[in-house]
């Protein structure tokens, strides 16, 4: 992909556009949350998980990975499939085929190392596993999935309202 002009992945807009033509891609949407007294707009940016979720299973091995739900045969607690509540709950009983969805969250802060006066900007980061995919690989970075990503003080404001 080199050109005589120079190479054809030179700038991040032509990156990004490469990358987003063969990856999986869902564009995060800024969903407008309200007004706080200032009259500031707050706003968090949001993956829609059903988006993703089927980006996700259209990758064959994941979707090979579906059914790999399995409870310890010798009664050694392994994995939250031989936790009381799982085995006990009516929709992982009663239905074959399930898409375990785990979502935790994440909190974190920017900064600036440029700027003198190096103000942080608190965030907080809601992420996606499923149970589905083999615990050697649960805890790797790759199939965790950011879904929500929201100021620290924006979600305080409407946590405490």
């Amino acid at each position: 992909m080199m050109n005589y002009s120079g190479f054809a992945l030179s700038t991040v807009h032509r990156r990004r556009n490469y990358a987003r033509s063969i990856l999986p891609y869902v564009a995060p949407v800024t969903v407008e949350l309200g007004t706080n007294a200032m009259g500031s707009q707050l706003t968090c940016q949001y993956i829609p998980v059903r988006e993703m979720l089927k980006v996700y299973l259209e990758n064959p091995a994941m979707k090979a990975h579906l059914n790999d739900l399995r409870e310890s045969a010798d009664g050694i607690i392994r994995d939250f499939t031989d936790g009381f509540v799982y085995q006990n709950h009516t929709f992982f009983s009663s239905n074959g085929l399930s898409i375990v969805v785990m979502l935790y969250q994440d909190r974190f802060e920017l900064t600036n190392p440029c700027n003198s006066m190096n103000k942080k900007r608190k965030m907080v980061g809601f992420y996606l596993n499923l149970g589905n995919v083999p615990n050697q690989f649960r805890s790797l970075v790759q199939p965790i999935k950011l879904v929500l990503l929201i100021e620290e003080k924006v979600l305080k404001y409407f946590w405490t309202c």
